[in-house]
């Protein structure tokens, strides 16, 4: 436990930690930028076009690694009780106590799809759409055959005006979920009943 408390304060101070940009680099229908952060590691995020319906807003800043990651158990555990420690946050009203452990638990392990899932949730509700937007699409990357996902997609879309986007994540959560009803729960977001 104590390990994972020092890791969640690492993963803050991180979240934290001014970050320079260099130069985009260009390789065809993708962009990539490269971030370098405090502690001179790179992260690199690349424009990519998503699966769903194109137009021109279907291009976003997703982080991509370099290299295949390598998966941290402990970072990922970190990562995670970062998210619970956001979610508690939210439910008790410190708004921006979450936001902050979502970014960390994000940037802390870049592939564990819920504080990507949650923090963009949390952004939907504030009406922050655009900065939900890459954020539940990361989420749909790294957690495709999760449903409830899709359903996220769906009222973000909706919120946004993107019709043809949104029928395509309800498509998608219902092939995933057949015959389980979906329903919209009290804050407006679209749901698998009972969960």
């Amino acid at each position: 436990m104590f390990l994972a408390g020092v890791a969640a304060v690492a993963l803050i101070n991180r979240a934290r930690a001014p970050q320079k940009t260099s130069q985009p680099l260009s390789n065809g229908d993708t962009t990539s930028q490269s971030i370098v952060d405090e502690e001179g590691k790179t992260q690199v995020w690349q424009v990519t076009k998503s699966e769903l319906p194109s137009d021109k807003r279907a291009e976003r800043v997703l982080p991509v690694p370099e290299e295949p990651v390598e998966v941290n158990e402990k970072l990922d555990q970190s990562a995670l009780l970062l998210n619970d420690q956001a979610v508690r946050a939210w439910e008790t009203g410190d708004i921006r106590g979450a936001l902050e452990l979502f970014r960390a638990a994000v940037l802390g392990s870049p592939h564990v799809a819920a504080p990507y899932t949650n923090y963009g949730r949390l952004l939907t509700q504030m009406a922050a759409l655009e900065e939900a937007l890459p954020l539940l699409e990361r989420a749909a990357q790294l957690a495709p055959d999760e449903p409830q996902v899709w359903l996220d997609l769906q009222t973000l879309y909706e919120r946004a005006v993107l019709l043809e986007r949104a029928h395509y994540a309800r498509k998608k959560a219902e092939q995933l979920a057949p015959g389980w009803p979906i329903v919209r729960d009290d804050r407006g977001f679209w749901m698998l009943e009972g969960t």
